[in-house]
């Protein structure tokens, strides 16, 4: 069984699915069917600057895997190229895998855990319901 939580505006699905065989809960986070979307990981990191620093992140961890020392000659230079760069690394994990949505599965520990946090979450936020 799988049912759908919308959020308010315009964020990802809260997707609870659950199966009495497997003895464990999935909860997702997965696009809205009813807004186009990009693939999940490009709607979470798909901003210029984002991009940027994923870019310079990849940059900085594979630096000597470079064959030549780039030389930039401005700051908008540099950031264009960790931009694009960035860019070219999300194409290429959003290329990979069709999965539109980010997956865990709970135990029951888990699953109370998450229940016991939500319910503190909402007290919190919203005060008690009883």
């Amino acid at each position: 069984m799988q049912e759908r939580v919308n959020p308010h505006g315009d964020f990802a699905d809260v997707v609870v699915q659950w199966n009495n065989d497997l003895m464990s809960v999935g909860l997702g986070l997965e696009p809205r069917s009813t807004t186009p979307a990009l693939h999940f990981v490009d709607a979470i990191y798909g901003g210029v600057p984002s991009q940027t620093k994923i870019g310079k992140i990849f940059f900085e961890k594979r630096r000597q895997d470079f064959e030549e020392h780039i030389d930039f000659q401005s700051s908008d230079e540099e950031a264009e190229f960790y931009n694009a760069l960035g860019r070219d690394i999300l194409d290429a994990v959003t290329g990979s895998s069709t999965m539109d949505g980010l997956w865990t599965w709970l135990d029951r520990p888990g699953t109370n855990r998450l229940i016991r946090l939500l319910r503190k979450a909402r007290d919190a936020s919203f005060g008690r319901d009883e």
